[in-house]
């Protein structure tokens, strides 16, 4: 009999008496006799018994004797990778961190050439606000996977949380240069400017963005962050003059939508009364049924004096809303407006 399928006969046995299954008299002492005598024969199938009977625990959710079966096996074979990845992962995903620490240590010893276990020793360290072993363990990680963005991100993240952040924005300007995914390069984006804010240096990210967009004159992503950071600053016609130019190069109506929002927006905290009155309209136009745009409306027409067109958007409100809340505060703004006649 072959030792494949030895192990699956195993471990088919062991697996039908885990299942409320059972063995008597003579069935049974042949059984355990055929498993000492495997044992005897090939040592390593138990240890494949006690991986594939731990499995079956695991995925019925019984994660602590899944640990006990595995455990186990470990003592028949302390070095058998694939249950110590199981034990590894089982103990990180239940926080008993000082213990997986342990086993990923002793898989990077069995195996010094796979990153993964690096990484899960990383990030436990991190968990474990360990942060010398953490940033020690990612630059290591970055030294020999030079072209891992995520090794790269996590790098940074070390350095932010050991206020290293000439470090950490150095990490990050390599994620911005080396991703494809937009997603990822406005991740980074915003991280550098949080670190250029505690830096006191907010005024290079703006150059950096001015300069991006003169090489990609049609990226609103770009646009939207610099507006961003105007808004933060109050400096808020340069806020306007950027998303009245982003507004330009436009194409999909979810874009032009929320730009006509934030200038509709500081408008209206400026209370440029015709300006965000016109803005409020236009969004109107692309979601006529949002009972929500024409209550803004409403209060700058009566932030504005326009009672008349004040009580108007109101009304339009409450034919969009039942009770409640909403309800209640449209019905008091109308009988403050017609006091104020």
């Amino acid at each position: 009999m072959n030792r494949f399928l030895k192990t699956g006969i195993m471990s088919l046995l062991v697996l039908f008496l885990l299942n409320g299954g059972a063995l008597q008299g003579k069935i049974k002492r042949d059984f355990l006799e055929e498993l000492k005598k495997l044992a005897e024969e090939d040592p390593q199938i138990v240890v494949e018994v006690y991986r594939l009977v731990g499995d079956s625990y695991y995925r019925r959710g019984n994660y602590q004797k899944a640990l006990e079966v595995w455990e186990r096996g470990l003592k028949e074979s302390s070095e058998d990778l694939k249950l110590l990845s199981s034990v590894a992962q089982l103990y990180y995903q239940q926080k008993k961190y000082k213990k997986a620490k342990a086993k990923y240590k002793k898989l990077i010893e069995l195996k010094p050439g796979n990153l993964a276990y690096y990484e899960k020793l990383g990030e436990i360290y991190k968990s474990m606000d360990q942060k010398k072993e953490a940033l020690k363990t990612w630059k290591l990680i970055v030294e020999r996977n030079p072209k891992s963005i995520t090794a790269h991100r996590r790098l940074a993240q070390i350095y932010t949380r050991n206020q290293m952040y000439d470090e950490a924005i150095a990490e990050y300007k390599k994620v911005l240069q080396m991703s494809k995914s937009e997603f990822w390069r406005n991740y980074a984006r915003k991280k550098l400017l949080q670190l250029y804010r505690k830096k006191n240096k907010v005024e290079v990210v703006i150059e950096n963005y001015k300069k991006k967009l003169e090489e990609e004159p049609k990226n609103l992503n770009l646009y939207k962050a610099l507006g961003r950071i105007y808004t933060d600053q109050k400096n808020y016609p340069e806020a306007i003059k950027i998303y009245k130019k982003a507004l330009g190069t436009a194409t999909q109506n979810r874009d032009a939508y929320f730009l006509h929002l934030a200038l509709a927006n500081l408008y209206k905290d400026r209370k440029m009364c015709r300006e965000a009155i016109a803005e409020y309209k236009k969004l109107i136009d692309f979601q006529p049924r949002w009972f929500s745009l024409h209550l803004e409306l409403a209060e700058i027409y009566a932030i504005c004096g326009k009672l008349k067109e004040a009580k108007a958007e109101y009304r339009k409100v409450l034919e969009m809303v039942g009770k409640g809340e909403i309800r209640d505060r449209v019905e008091r703004k109308l009988k403050e407006l017609e006091n104020r006649k």
